[in-house]
C-alpha cells in the first residue's frame, strides 16, 4: 500500500499530540502510516517500519526531548534522510516543546529546515502539513460558497479546538436549535430528497448541498474506528461516491429539528437507529464532538467512547 505520510515520533508524545495529529490527517483523507493505526498483533516492528518508510511519500518528524533520547525515532529518521538522497523533499519537521537551539544541538541540518511548532496549535500544524504536501497529493478542497440566497453554506473542514463559546456563536449565527443553549432556534428549512444509488439509500439536501447516508453505521464505535468506517465507504465506492467523510459539527447540527419527530429531533427521512453520531470536530486532544438527536443537543466526549456514524459528502 502507498502511504501519503509516515509519522516519525517518540511514543511519549502520542497522547498529547501525535495521535490527535494522525486522526486529523486521516480525517482529511490522507493515508497515514502511524503505528497505532497500522501495526497488528504479530507484525515485525522493523519490517513494518521499513515498508512504511519505503512506501510513504512524506515523513512527518515530531522533534521533542523524548525523540532526541530514543533509538527507534533515529532509525526512522535515517530512513527518511536516505529517501531524500535523490533531491526530493520528504521530511516535514514539527517542533514539539523544543527550541531552535535544542534542535540545532541534535541536528544542524534539521534546525535549518522550515518547521512548524506545536505551540501554534494543532490546526496550524495540520494546515502547514497540508500546504506542504498538496502539490503531490489530491486533497479535497473547501467547496465554493453558493450565491443562491435560499441555500446555506456550512463549514466542511474539521476544527480541532472547537470550544463551547465557538459552539454558542455558531448556534446563534445559524439559528440552530439546541435544547440547552438555543431553544428558540428554528433550524434549517430543508429540502430533502430521499434517493437510492447502487442499492444504497441516500438523502440529498438541496439547501446545504450535502448528500447524507440515510442510515449509517449499524454499531456504535470509537472515534478512530469511525474514521476506518469512513475509509471503507470510500474504498467500496458507497452509493457510487468515494469522497465520504465525517460531518463537521455545523453540518451535523444542521440536521437538528426544532421539534421532535417521534422520539428524535431529526426529520424522519433519516433512519432512527443512529440516535447520536460522531462529528469531525474536536474540542481538544482526545475529545471529539457528537450530536444527540434523541435529546436535542451536542456534546464533546472522549474519543474512546462509542457513538454511531452517519457519513456525508
Amino acid at each position: 500500500m502507498q502511504w501519503d505520510v509516515f509519522i516519525c515520533h517518540a511514543s511519549e508524545d502520542k497522547k498529547d499530540f501525535v495521535t490527535p495529529l494522525a486522526l486529523a490527517l486521516k480525517q482529511l483523507g490522507l493515508k497515514v502510516w502511524y503505528d497505532n493505526f497500522t501495526l497488528r498483533l504479530g507484525d515485525s516492528l522493523r519490517q513494518s517500519i521499513d515498508r512504511g518508510l519505503a512506501d510513504s511519500k512524506f515523513g512527518i518528524v515530531v522533534l521533542s526531548h523524548a525523540f532526541f533520547e530514543k533509538d527507534w525515532p533515529q532509525y526512522e529518521l535515517d530512513g527518511l534522510v536516505e529517501k531524500e538522497g535523490s533531491g526530493i523533499k520528504v521530511i516535514l519537521p514539527i517542533w514539539h516543546g523544543v527550541t531552535k537551539q535544542e534542535v540545532r544541538r541534535y541536528s544542524l541540518s534539521l534546525s535549518n529546515r522550515k518547521a512548524v511548532s506545536t505551540s501554534d496549535g494543532l490546526e496550524k500544524v495540520v494546515s502547514a502539513i497540508i500546504e506542504a504536501v498538496s502539490h503531490e497529493l489530491s486533497i479535497p478542497k473547501e467547496p465554493k460558497a453558493t450565491q443562491t440566497l435560499q441555500t446555506m453554506q456550512l463549514r466542511s473542514r474539521p476544527v480541532y479546538n472547537l470550544s463551547d463559546d465557538d459552539l454558542k456563536k455558531m448556534l446563534t449565527e445559524k439559528d440552530f436549535f439546541h435544547w440547552f443553549w438555543n431553544r428558540t432556534g428554528k433550524g434549517i428549512r430543508h429540502n430533502y430528497n430521499a434517493t437510492e444509488r447502487t442499492r444504497v439509500k441516500l438523502v440529498i439536501d438541496s439547501i446545504t448541498g450535502l448528500t447524507w447516508q440515510q442510515s449509517g453505521s449499524d454499531d456504535k464505535m470509537r472515534y478512530e474506528d469511525a474514521l476506518d468506517y469512513i475509509d471503507k465507504l470510500k474504498r467500496d465506492n458507497f452509493g457510487g461516491y468515494n469522497d465520504w467523510r465525517l460531518p463537521t459539527l455545523a453540518e451535523t447540527m444542521s440536521l437538528m429539528e426544532a421539534k421532535m419527530h417521534g422520539d428524535l429531533y431529526i426529520d424522519p427521512v433519516f433512519d432512527s437507529k443512529q440516535k447520536f453520531i460522531w462529528t469531525a470536530d474536536q474540542e481538544s486532544a482526545g475529545k471529539a464532538w457528537y450530536v444527540l438527536f434523541q435529546l436535542g443537543y451536542c456534546y464533546n466526549d472522549d474519543i474512546n467512547s462509542f457513538n454511531f456514524v452517519r457519513a456525508v459528502r
